[in-house]
């Protein structure tokens, strides 16, 4: 057990490090971690211990030593003192502990690593080591640049020749064919001893021999190794780990081609190197009909259009690789049907006038393909989309440009079960394609036409998104600061689960929803309104429908003859009623006004109590609704009235017409019409009924 050190392997956040070996002075402890001595520390008693300034971040080995000084005399005799017994204890002391320290190995001798039985030379060489004799003996630098075992050597794609010696022949047949009578491009060994090129043996790369200046001694062990081969590289084989069949490097660099190996240099820049065109290159890294092209970080540039024949494109993320397009028009143009594609990882940026992604004369499909963590920019469209089966693009960004789906052109077409997460669409103008951020321009709608948006994000356009001849649910999306419209649904259905709609402030233009030919739409979850807009709901387009949870005034929202609104989900709510007359308004004292009303769908429920005095008003009584009723002409409606305070002789009755905002309170007269009964200066009334409104 050592007495003059201890080892730690610290903990994550220890600083405490105990220790009992006895010293004499504090500058005797010494601190190494991981080898290295640090000063940064304490000594402290009960116990004793050292104390680090720093704490150990965890896995450090930690050592505590004590170092006497030798060099220094802790005691120091004068003839004629006297000697006490603390001054020779520490005398004798200070050399214990020199010798337990020297015995040790706390300094300079060879000694143990930390926490290990292995010896530890501290980075230091070892000098003056003989050459070894056993199997077990070090051996030193000058043995091992003698010696190369080359008799075990198998490596594929080497070139070896072994043969044995009789102490007489000098020149062997080699069992291949030397690319090279260059000696030096060879390894040749005699029992494991390396020769010297040219000195001790020369090469005939046209005889296929090797010569050696003296005859090799008889049962000697000879080794020839060409290290220089004419070998093909790409036809060497290599094995995965794990695998027993071995592929040619040729067919491994197949599965990703690099752009870079086709001659692309990925160095452009507007400034600095302009002219720089990678077009070619990635022209023949696509059509290589490999798997997936990469494209490494660098800006790439394009002059003119790629044929895409549907491999994947990768790219070392949005952030690193961009693809400059420079071609009028579409830039990379689909040639055939995609099947299982990815686009991944690249930032593709327009001239402002071009496409990003087209396609060719009718080709069709995107099936079962994605693009993911891509961004689209500057483009006056950034990507048109046809025939897409289980498209999915996620994590994507579209900005001055926008994604367009539509047919090829044949009537039946569709895009069906598209889905788009977190995806941005932004600063897209009116003269952008067709002035939406994101379009689903439909021309007829069929089983297809599905579309899902999840947690996308579309802001500061002309208009925001439009569903035309499709279907599409939007899940925790958010619109902001368009000039025309949010959203826009022409003969489309359309779906929001919750949602954010931020207007500008001010007298506000754009409407949130627009709805257009027979299209309905259905808010699922309550949607969040910030500042002002023109209107929430514009359904002038015909024969549409919006239902929703969210309560509307009906200034919030405009409708044609043929449209209708209504609240998908029944809630209550309050309003606050009055009574005025038919001849003359007036004004009273109201001691209770309470109005309660439930809306679902197209229908009111409403409960109403109010009691007043002091009442100016003249003529038949009138109470106010809280929404005005439909307008159906002929239709009527009518309930039992609680009255007090009015004079009436017959059966007190209270009535709505067709398109009113008040209930007129009438009696009903044995053989005679329905006549009002007139305000009274003080009363009380209670109704309770059920009518239609828009």
């Amino acid at each position: 057990m050592a007495n003059t050190y201890v080892d730690y392997t610290a903990t994550a956040g220890q600083t405490d490090f105990n220790f009992s070996f006895p010293f004499l002075e504090n500058d005797h402890v010494e601190v190494f971690i991981d080898g290295v001595e640090s000063t940064a520390f304490t000594i402290s008693l009960s116990p004793t211990r050292v104390v680090l300034d720093t704490a150990a971040t965890g896995g450090e080995t930690v050592r505590v030593r004590r170092s006497s000084d030798p060099t220094e005399d802790l005691v120091d005799f004068v003839n004629g003192s006297i000697l006490t017994e603390s001054d020779l204890d520490r005398a004798y002391l200070h050399n214990r502990y020199l010798n337990e320290e020297a015995f040790e190995g706390n300094t300079s001798s060879l000694q143990t690593a930390a926490g290990s039985t292995n010896f530890d030379a501290n980075f230091n060489k070892i000098i003056n080591l003989a050459p070894p004799t056993n199997s077990l003996d070090a051996a030193n630098k000058d043995y091992v640049d003698d010696k190369l075992a080359l008799s075990g050597t198998s490596l594929s794609g080497f070139n070896k020749s072994t043969h044995t010696g009789d102490n007489a022949t000098t020149t062997f047949t080699l069992s291949f064919t030397p690319q090279t009578g260059t000696a030096s491009a060879f390894r040749v060994a005699i029992d494991g001893v390396l020769q010297t090129p040219d000195d001790a043996y020369t090469i005939d790369s046209g005889a296929s021999t090797i010569t050696f200046t003296s005859a090799p001694p008889t049962n000697a062990e000879i080794v020839v190794i060409a290290t220089g081969t004419a070998q093909d590289v790409n036809s060497v084989g290599v094995t995965a780990t794990g695998s027993t069949t071995a592929r040619t490097l040729a067919d491994r660099f197949s599965d990703v081609v690099n752009v870079l190996d086709y001659g692309a240099t990925g160095d452009y820049h507007p400034t600095n190197n302009p002219t720089a065109d990678d077009t070619t290159a990635i022209q023949a890294a696509i059509d290589s009909d490999a798997g997936r092209v990469y494209f490494p970080a660098g800006t790439y540039r394009i002059t003119s259009k790629i044929n895409y024949n549907g491999c994947g494109l990768l790219g070392a993320g949005n952030d690193k690789t961009t693809i400059q397009c420079e071609a009028s028009g579409v830039n990379f143009e689909k040639t055939v049907s995609l099947d299982r594609s990815a686009i991944e990882g690249i930032a593709f940026l327009g001239n402002g006038s071009n496409e990003g992604f087209g396609h060719g004369s009718n080709t069709r499909g995107w099936y079962r393909s994605v693009i993911r963590d891509c961004r689209f920019a500057d483009f006056n469209v950034c990507a048109r989309i046809q025939n897409a089966v289980i498209l999915r693009i996620e994590g994507c960004d579209f900005s001055d440009g926008p994604l367009i789906f539509e047919p090829v052109g044949t009537p039946d077409d569709y895009n069906n079960n598209v889905t788009l997460i977190n995806c941005f669409f932004r600063d897209v103008s009116a003269s952008a394609g067709n002035g939406y951020a994101c379009d689903v321009n439909m021309p007829a709608e069929f089983e297809g036409n599905n579309f899902n948006f999840i947690g996308c994000a579309c802001d500061d356009s002309y208009s925001g998104i439009r569903i035309k001849n499709a279907r599409a649910v939007f899940n925790n999306c958010s619109w902001e600061r368009h000039t025309n419209y949010f959203v826009v649904a022409d003969d489309a259905q359309v779906s929001f689960n919750s949602g954010y709609f931020l207007g500008e402030a001010g007298a506000g233009t754009a409407n949130i929803f627009a709805l257009r030919n027979g299209a309905r739409a259905l808010l699922t979850g309550p949607a969040k309104f910030v500042d002002n807009f023109q209107y929430y709901i514009d359904a002038t387009g015909g024969s549409s429908f919006v239902s929703t949870v969210n309560q509307f005034n009906s200034n919030d929202y405009t409708l044609d003859a043929t449209s209708t609104y209504g609240e998908s989900l029944p809630r209550e709510y309050t309003y606050t009623p009055t009574v005025y007359g038919a001849s003359t308004t007036g004004t009273g004292t109201y001691t209770a006004q309470i109005g309660r009303y439930t809306r679902v769908g197209n229908l009111i429920h409403f409960t109403v109590r109010v009691v007043w005095t002091a009442h100016t008003g003249s003529g038949g009584m009138r109470i106010s609704l809280p929404i005005d009723s439909v307008d159906t002409t002929g239709q009527r409606y009518s309930y039992p009235v609680y009255m007090a305070g009015a004079t009436f002789t017959g059966a007190p009755i209270a009535f709505i017409l067709d398109n009113s905002s008040h209930i007129r309170v009438r009696q009903n007269v044995s053989g005679g019409a329905a006549t009002d009964i007139n305000l009274p200066s003080s009363g009380e009334v209670v109704i309770t009924g059920t009518y239609e409104v828009l």
